[in-house]
């Protein structure tokens, strides 16, 4: 079975992230993980692996800052990655026929100044240092 995630990186404070998180109408209505990852850096991961542009330039609008949406999915061979700057796309690549497209995405993903895995929804529950909330 192919890796299948998406995986937002926001730049700013995690209780910042979280914050705005519980107040945005766009936020999905499902489990979120959340860690500070360093350098800067939030990241956030949704229970349904399904993280769309659209939400991150709205969290990028809405905190005033760099989002970085990163998606893989493996099955298809599908990977994008976009870049919003306070609500503004600054950059967009998408691809369909790479050889290993979780290499390519996470390659992306460092030259953005982010050093961090690409990691589904599980592998963050068997992780420590993040935190989980639930919007209903």
């Amino acid at each position: 079975m192919g890796l299948n995630v998406d995986n937002l990186f926001i730049r700013g404070d995690i209780d910042r992230v979280a914050e705005m998180l519980g107040t945005l109408a766009a936020a999905p209505k499902w489990k979120l993980a959340i860690s500070d990852i360093g350098g800067g850096w939030t990241q956030l991961i949704d229970s349904h692996e399904i993280m769309p542009p659209e939400f991150a330039a709205t969290l990028s609008k809405e905190l005033r800052t760099r989002v970085v949406c990163a998606q893989v999915y493996e099955v298809s061979g599908d990977v994008s990655l976009h870049v919003f700057e306070g609500g503004v796309a600054v950059e967009s690549w998408r691809d369909d026929g790479g050889e290993d497209p979780a290499a390519e995405v996470q390659a992306r993903v460092r030259a953005q100044g982010i050093d961090a895995p690409l990691l589904s929804f599980r592998e963050t529950i068997q992780r420590s240092g993040w935190l989980m909330r639930e919007k209903k």
